[in-house]
């Protein structure tokens, strides 16, 4: 068994000529939603035909129900009229109508993960994928990596798909810490359920991740800088170039909140 995933999408091409060139079967573990199961059926199911299946959980019903209304209200304008290609879905589809809810396939793995945090700048190429490599490495030496899921994401859409920031790489790994394969994503609404919290750089993240969001109803979304006894924005190296100034912030404000996590 080979897990493979769909990101990033500028090499999605390359996954399905391999994906044709070989005789193995291919499941798909997607969200339980319209969104998700357009994406089985137009990027893997049109090319692979009855080789490849959507994973579908005896426990799916149950499931959805305790899904999100407005996740599948969201999608309902684009794929409400979605033609099922591949009849073994339609099952699916029936219950995703009949419920009006969508589930994400993450929560199949949050029973093991007690903190999921989602690190966001305006471009996800500079603080914030900094801040997602220096918890990750904070986490791994004392040794609670399984109980955090830590990733990073953009407000905007100008930096998507590229690799982190060259000068950013650098002071990471002067620091042994790489960012290998990480590229810029744009944070989505969805991301308000996936994620326990939504960390951002500074004041402008913040009311640009608060839109994307429709708001913040149950607190989630917070300033890194806020955990720490100096409280205000992460130091900003596009305008400065000054990234050991931002090192320093993301550093100081990581270490404050695995401090405060720790004490839950």
């Amino acid at each position: 068994m080979l897990f493979v995933s769909r990101y990033p999408l500028q090499q999605h091409g390359d996954l399905i000529r391999w994906l044709k060139a070989i005789p193995n079967r291919y499941v798909h573990f997607g969200d339980l939603d319209l969104a998700g199961v357009a994406i089985y059926q137009n990027e893997y199911y049109c090319h692979l035909g009855e080789r490849s299946s959507f994973l579908i959980p005896d426990d799916y019903e149950e499931r959805i129900s305790k899904g999100k209304r407005e996740r599948y209200d969201d999608q309902l304008p684009q794929y409400g009229k979605m033609k099922i290609a591949d009849p073994r879905v339609e099952q699916l589809v029936s219950c995703i109508h009949r419920y009006h809810r969508g589930y994400d396939q993450e929560g199949y793995m949050e029973y093991k993960t007690k903190h999921r945090i989602l690190f966001v700048c305006h471009g996800n190429i500079c603080r914030s994928p900094m801040a997602e490599f220096v918890m990750k490495d904070l986490v791994k030496k004392v040794g609670l990596e399984d109980s955090f899921m830590i990733e990073s994401a953009a407000t905007s859409t100008e930096e998507i798909g590229n690799s982190v920031y060259p000068p950013a790489r650098r002071k990471l790994a002067e620091h042994g810490i790489g960012c290998a394969g990480k590229t810029a994503r744009q944070m989505t609404r969805s991301d308000y359920d996936r994620y326990d919290l939504l960390i951002g750089m500074d004041s402008w993240n913040i009311r640009n991740m608060r839109n994307i969001c429709g708001g913040d109803p149950e607190g989630k979304i917070v300033m890194l800088m806020d955990f720490t006894k100096r409280p205000g924005d992460v130091a900003d190296p596009w305008y400065t170039g000054n990234f050991e100034a931002t090192w320093r912030d993301v550093l100081e404000g990581c270490q404050a909140l695995l401090d405060r996590l720790g004490e839950k």
